[in-house]
């Protein structure tokens, strides 16, 4: 025998002075046959429908979809119903979450500085898809100021001269000068200490920097693997190096590392130049990402025709 209906309103008397109202929802076909026509032909087919037994864990797609519709049905009917609304006085459809558009997610202050620098309005600036190319121009752009401050705080504040050598005998005896002029001072009581510090947060600098370069200029050709290797030893040789000076300049005696530090030194300077002549060599992989993502070809084309016209 079928139900007029999926569900049933009831009393509660919990005392004398106390009532309740019990809402009872439970998935049932109506007499009426009112229910949608593929929920109808699932139940002809399957007799125990929807009381089947819950040892079935696993629904096939027909299965879910009658279960669901039929759940959908006596749920809207149920808050349709003038005796459940008057329980629910202040029932509003739920607020759904207003979403930005998928380019403004995750959108970087790099990206909105090079708009800002473009003049380019906020909503038609790019979105977080390829701004990898933004954050390795703020980088490269922050790389170069930095260096170009300790270039001028040696000159300067720290009287020290950057000698390059390509050797490692050459290395080797610059490192030896510089062994000779050391004199333990504590943790923090020279310029050279805070030389050195300053020289670790660019070589983390450089390092980043680089590696996003790769990234962009090799996207994901396999390769890019090996190019990484490149300024990942340059990175850890400096590190090497400074930490070295570093621990001479506190006061740790050390045996002779000239001969060591001269290898930190010749493996710096080589790998850095290769590493620098690798982003050279991936800058126009690096210009035409930037160029598609600025959408930079049809300004420049656009310049191009007013050019023609103002020459015509």
């Amino acid at each position: 025998m079928l139900c007029t209906q999926g569900f049933i309103t009831g009393t509660i008397h919990y005392d004398a002075q106390t009532n309740g109202t019990l809402v009872l929802i439970k998935p049932s076909l109506a007499a009426l046959r009112d229910e949608p026509a593929d929920v109808l032909n699932y139940a002809i087919q399957n007799s125990t429908f929807p009381h089947q037994t819950t040892v079935d864990q696993f629904f096939d797609e027909s299965q879910f979809e009658s279960f669901r519709r039929l759940g959908k049905l006596i749920g809207d009917r149920c808050l349709a119903d003038p005796n459940v609304q008057r329980l629910l006085p202040i029932r509003r459809p739920a607020r759904f979450p207003i979403h930005r558009r998928q380019g403004e997610e995750g959108r970087g202050h790099f990206t909105d500085f090079i708009g800002w620098l473009r003049n380019i309005p906020a909503s038609q600036r790019p979105g977080r898809n390829g701004s990898l190319v933004d954050l390795f121009l703020e980088m490269y752009l922050a790389t170069t100021l930095v260096g170009m401050i300790l270039v001028l705080l040696d000159l300067t504040l720290f009287s020290t001269s950057n000698q390059f050598c390509w050797t490692l005998a050459s290395c080797v005896n610059i490192t030896k000068q510089q062994l000779s002029n050391v004199t333990p001072s504590g943790p923090w009581g020279s310029l050279a200490v805070w030389r050195i510090v300053l020289d670790n947060f660019f070589v983390l600098l450089y390092a980043i920097t680089l590696l996003l370069g790769y990234k962009v200029g090799c996207a994901k050709r396999w390769w890019i693997w090996v190019l990484i290797v490149v300024p990942l030893v340059t990175g850890l040789s400096d590190y090497a190096e400074n930490f070295t000076l570093l621990s001479l300049l506190g006061g740790h005696s050390i045996t002779d590392m000239s001969d060591v530090l001269g290898l930190f030194t010749l493996v710096k300077f080589w790998g850095f130049a290769l590493s620098v002549a690798v982003l050279a060599g991936l800058a126009p992989s690096i210009k035409r990402a930037f160029a598609a993502r600025w959408d930079l070809s049809n300004t420049e084309d656009q310049t191009n025709n007013l050019v023609n016209i103002a020459r015509e």
